[in-house]
């Protein structure tokens, strides 16, 4: 069972979901471009709750996403974590309108052995233009 998060910009990210644990970010690729385009580093966040899955679930799963995108070093930093949540194998960004499974855009973690109330966090580098 998963959870998605909606997004808010602190300046910003956006809905998504994951295999179990749900996605962190729904629209993050439309909500970064503007950030690309005037080269500054912007920050995200995301509360995940199972309504923001697709389609919704009923869970007392949460968690937390932020991410920092530094357009001058063409890197993504990212952190999550959640809580009463069981059985999670994945977490991944994906690009999409609310309330559609987007494309992956980005895999955070693939757990070969599900793991319980998850916590992680990472340094991307983005592809140059």
């Amino acid at each position: 069972m998963g959870f998605g998060g909606r997004y808010e910009r602190r300046n910003g990210f956006g809905r998504g979901r994951g295999v179990v644990l749900a996605a962190i970010g729904a629209a993050i690729g439309i909500a970064l471009l503007p950030a690309l385009a005037m080269g500054q580093a912007v920050q995200y966040r995301a509360t995940l709750i199972g309504a923001n899955e697709v389609p919704p679930v009923t869970t007392n799963a949460t968690g937390s996403f932020t991410a920092t995108l530094n357009e001058g070093a063409r890197s993504l930093g990212w952190s999550f974590s959640t809580s009463s949540i069981v059985g999670v194998t994945a977490a991944h960004i994906q690009t999409g309108a609310a309330g559609v499974n987007g494309v992956i855009v980005l895999n955070l973690v693939n757990l070969t052995t599900p793991a319980s109330n998850l916590s992680s966090s990472g340094l991307d580098w983005l592809p140059n233009s």
